[in-house]
């Protein structure tokens, strides 16, 4: 009998430690933890929405845990809304935490238009309770109001000069007869389905202090550096006379696509004292076109400069480099042009006439050796010529003509952060390969708008300092 006894004793026992192991923990002791305290929103146009936001609540707990509630503290009016668990919904009763589980609550917002010019800070909070005690969440998000542009076109002359930026949800369409100019401090924000086609003439006035910005309509975290973010600017055959002055583009497809040779005897488009970053593919894609290009920095494109069949080109003082990033592993120079263009078998040709002056053609990482590619087709004129202009070659680029050319020397850049991909392209070392080694071409400034006329220029975009 005592082997029965004993037997019924220990299946007791673990009954009742099995039951222990089952129950809620009820006592003031219970904690949780969360993955963030507080979440945060990066700046959000009105009316479009964000991105989504995740908090991890854990049990920590070797027993399961009771959530009373989880409640958003704004409600059904705030302008946040949750989902808890799997349900959206702005609050849930009675949840249980298996022992050293965790649930999930996601957060996404949509911020109402106000009379704010600047960003404006909205909150909110998720309150947990369990046990008798109180936690909060707490969220936050910058709402920017904004002009919202759909599948406009352009007819007349236009000056767009507003404080809140726009952004284009449909596509932006300037007309033959059509003139927009934007002024100093025009902010675009432009949808991935959203190109802007110039068939008429874009004039960009920005200024060193208040530059003309386009970028992608996604300015949170993971999109704001994201290349192909939007399709970029087309300027067709039929368009003339653009200007674009201290104009930022980031994160293209093709930041600045030109079509056809000038319609009159100005180039058809005029880049001064701009930034073009992080395209796709092309920086500037320049077919069979006229085009004058001064102060510039074109970097960390697939391919920052790509002339095609041929056409008539100008590029002074700028500074043309990639380097291998998180988004890229290099593959194609910084420069390629040609006379020709192949299409559908047949090859199509048309005179180049290039001149590079002042300039710095760089990269490194990847698998490219050469910087500058050139293709010439023998039934058409080919004239290029680099003059005062340093270039990562093996030998200079051929068949061009190369005067006073530096080949080979790193020229200094002065942040090169491959690991941050924090990249400075101004020139660091003062004893940098460029300095002073540039020819006078009757450019007063700078990309920084920094004085040239001390003394003989040094190559690139910028000026030492």
């Amino acid at each position: 009998m005592k082997w029965c006894l004993y037997f019924c004793i220990g299946w007791l026992i673990v009954g009742m430690t099995s039951c222990k192991k089952e129950s809620f923990i009820t006592g003031a002791g219970a904690r949780i933890s969360f993955s963030a305290d507080t979440l945060k929103f990066d700046t959000v146009f009105t009316t479009l929405g964000s991105t989504t936001r995740m908090v991890k609540v854990k049990n920590e707990n070797d027993q399961k845990l009771l959530l009373s509630s989880i409640k958003l503290m704004g409600g059904s009016s705030s302008p946040f809304k949750t989902n808890i668990n799997g349900t959206p919904t702005p609050e849930m009763f009675q949840l249980e935490v298996a022992a050293n589980d965790s649930i999930y609550i996601y957060v996404v917002v949509t911020i109402n238009p106000s009379q704010a010019n600047l960003p404006f800070l909205v909150r909110d909070s998720i309150e947990i309770q369990f046990n008798n005690q109180t936690r909060y969440i707490q969220l936050e998000a910058y709402g920017q109001n904004a002009n919202f542009i759909t599948h406009q076109t352009i007819n007349s002359t236009q000056v767009w000069n507003h404080p809140l930026p726009f952004v284009v949800l449909g596509s932006l369409t300037v007309r033959e007869t059509g003139h927009l100019t934007l002024a100093a401090g025009t902010r675009m924000y432009v949808r991935a389905t959203a190109p802007i086609i110039i068939h008429g003439t874009l004039v960009t006035n920005g200024t060193r202090q208040r530059p003309v910005v386009f970028r992608g309509e996604r300015i949170d975290d993971y999109y704001r550096d994201l290349p192909g973010s939007w399709p970029g600017i087309l300027f067709t055959e039929t368009s003339k006379n653009s200007v674009l002055t201290f104009t930022e583009i980031h994160n293209t497809v093709n930041a600045i696509t030109v079509n056809g040779p000038t319609v009159n005897t100005q180039p058809k488009i005029h880049i001064r004292q701009c930034t073009i970053n992080n395209a796709f593919e092309s920086g500037l894609l320049f077919t069979e076109t006229d085009a004058e290009v001064t102060n510039t920095l074109i970097t960390n494109c697939a391919s920052n400069i790509s002339i095609l069949k041929g056409g008539n080109y100008n590029f002074i003082h700028c500074t043309v480099a990639s380097m291998t990033n998180r988004y890229f592993f290099r593959q194609t120079p910084v420069l390629s042009a040609s006379n020709y263009i192949t299409q559908n078998g047949q090859i199509s040709s048309s005179t180049l006439n290039a001149a590079f002056t002042n300039s710095i053609f760089w990269g490194n990482s990847g698998i490219v050796q050469n910087e500058i590619e050139l293709w010439r087709d023998a039934s058409s004129g080919f004239g290029v010529t680099f003059q005062h202009c340093l270039y990562r070659m093996e030998n200079a680029p051929a068949p061009a003509t190369n005067i006073n050319c530096i080949s080979n020397t790193d020229p200094q850049f002065s942040v090169v952060d491959l690991s941050d991909d924090i990249f400075d392209f101004r020139i660091g070392d003062p004893l940098s390969p460029v300095i002073d080694q540039g020819i006078l071409t009757g450019l007063p400034k700078d990309l920084d708008d920094n004085d040239r006329n001390i003394g003989l220029p040094d190559l690139g975009a910028y000026e030492k300092q």
